[in-house]
């Protein structure tokens, strides 16, 4: 009997293989949405300059976000790329190599 190695070198990116379960580890968004309102709920209440780096955070991120995905659609612009034309899913590397 002979073994048989992986049809790939990427068996999971190529779906030949199922999806590794995910692992639970951390703190997921709705505890962190619970913290974070705790502490504004707190930060309002006792010390409204700490409120305000904490949302001037948020907001500067937000827009740093916003200028990197903007990165993005300018180079697939320069590269003519039509974002419309993207497949996604799970049959989405079908037809684009061919």
């Amino acid at each position: 009997m002979s073994v048989r190695g992986p049809s790939s070198a990427t068996p999971i990116l190529d779906l030949s293989e199922p999806l590794p379960k995910p692992e639970r580890d951390g703190v997921g968004p709705r505890t962190m949405g619970a913290i974070l309102v705790i502490i504004a709920a707190g930060a309002a209440f006792w010390n409204a300059p700490l409120l305000a780096l904490i949302l001037g955070y948020f907001v500067v991120s937000l827009a740093v976000a916003i200028v990197h995905e903007f990165g993005h659609w300018m180079a697939g612009a320069g590269n003519r790329v039509n974002p419309a034309g993207l497949p996604a899913g799970a049959n989405a590397s079908a037809g684009i190599l061919e």
